[in-house]
């Protein structure tokens, strides 16, 4: 019985190996910078006295989260590519929809990070701080894509929740 446990031990491991090494690189990197932005609060939060072990965890559950999403659009494209043979494709050029996804969170992470730098004295540059404000204010599906979501928001669904939902008023 101990046998077969560890040889399906060694299957289970094998499989997981396998799907890790199938993961573009942009995953590692992620990885990379999730790992820089943790110590860059831990950092930031020692420096100001505001070093918190709930906000520690609580920061690494979202990064789980975000490598659950990371590998779940990996999963997407390689299910899409098998079952169907289709490619998702931007301007005609095959795109790695997993590889994308991890890119996009990597900026948030550098962003992060650049904040934790200036919670922690760092002199960061104003117009990047200014740059990052405006990001974070912008509303990039509202402003920049037109087009409808595949998603609907259910806030979108009246006149009256949409203008609540903006913040506007009449």
């Amino acid at each position: 019985m101990t046998d077969n446990l560890i040889v399906l031990g060694k299957y289970i491991l094998a499989a997981v190996v396998g799907f890790l090494l199938s993961l573009h690189a942009a995953v590692a990197y992620l990885l990379l910078f999730m790992l820089l932005d943790y110590i860059s609060g831990m950092l930031a939060g020692a420096i100001r006295g505001e070093l918190s072990s709930d906000i520690g965890i609580m920061g690494l559950r979202k990064k789980v989260m975000v490598l659950v999403l990371v590998v779940g659009a990996h999963t997407a494209q390689l299910a899409m590519q098998s079952l169907g043979g289709m490619e998702i494709t931007a301007l005609g050029i095959g795109v790695n929809f997993g590889a994308v996804v991890a890119i996009l969170f990597m900026i948030n992470e550098l962003i992060s990070i650049t904040e934790n730098a200036a919670r922690a004295g760092i002199e960061v540059p104003p117009q990047l701080l200014e740059l990052l404000e405006e990001g974070k204010r912008m509303d990039f599906w509202r402003h920049h894509n037109r087009r409808k979501s595949a998603v609907p928001n259910p806030a979108y669904k009246s006149t009256e929740r949409r203008k609540k939902w903006r913040g506007g008023g009449p």
